[in-house]
């Protein structure tokens, strides 16, 4: 079984790399059980295809860009709204950890994933630190269909680590927006121990949108600050024709 699946993600890895298009539409006729209309798209799915194919989502960068997207939302909705920024550098070799709290959060801006998160700075582990963050600072995204992600001068930057009390992890919130309104409210639970999805509604009823071992069965308690969210996903979701809005509760204790 795991030849079997080694071999489907050297395949998989293999298209995505060398024809992105045709992995893309392999993976739709897959979930789906038909292939994409991409020149005339029908759904979110086919439209977000599209715009990838196209080369249209090139016009996004500048809000991928995670130090750039900063400036747009505090303008939007205000900078109490988002999480402290403690550095910008280009190089590793620049930055002054003596400058940090105890916990931080050290990411690159043109990526997902590859952060170093230190919740304890007398345990810091530099080397690692320079690992992470030098391999996700080469990391290009050349032969993507995201191109955005080409446009973007990779840097380093470094914002204050969220807390939840009692939990790990806090829940991620991610509002599903089109055409300028919520349509439904995707939440991410128990993301230390492998991850769960439930979708809820904005007067937080659950919908039966998850699919598979991702499936989360149980309620998620309604978070405290739903109104005040709903409101910040809002206004963000008005400048696009599609857009996820993710927040965390804990933003507001």
């Amino acid at each position: 079984m795991n030849i079997i699946l080694s071999i489907k993600q050297i395949l998989s890895n293999f298209f995505y790399s060398t024809a992105p298009s045709l992995y893309y539409r392999l993976v739709y006729f897959h979930n789906r059980g038909h292939f994409p209309h991409l020149k005339n798209p029908q759904d979110i799915s086919e439209i977000i295809l599209s715009n990838m194919m196209n080369g249209n989502i090139k016009k996004y960068y500048k809000y991928v860009d995670k130090i750039e997207a900063r400036k747009y939302i505090a303008e939007w909705v205000g900078e109490e709204y988002l999480p402290k920024l403690y550095g910008v550098w280009e190089r590793f070799e620049d930055i002054n950890f003596n400058s940090f709290p105890n916990k931080f959060a050290l990411k690159t801006n043109h990526g997902c994933g590859s952060h170093y998160i230190c919740t304890d700075k007398s345990k810091l582990d530099i080397a690692e630190a320079r690992s992470t963050i030098n391999k996700a600072l080469s990391n290009r995204y050349h032969n993507s269909p995201e191109q955005q992600y080409e446009l973007i001068e990779p840097k380093i930057f470094c914002e204050e680590y969220i807390e939840c009390t009692g939990k790990e992890l806090p829940e991620d919130y991610k509002f599903m927006c089109c055409d300028g309104e919520i349509k439904c409210i995707l939440v991410c639970v128990e993301r230390n121990i492998g991850m769960k999805l439930a979708f809820y509604d904005l007067n937080w009823n659950k919908l039966d949108y998850a699919r598979g071992p991702e499936k989360y069965h149980g309620e998620v308690a309604r978070p405290k600050h739903l109104e005040e969210m709903i409101k910040i996903a809002s206004k963000i979701a008005s400048k696009f024709e599609y857009i996820r809005v993710d927040l965390y509760d804990t933003c507001f204790q």
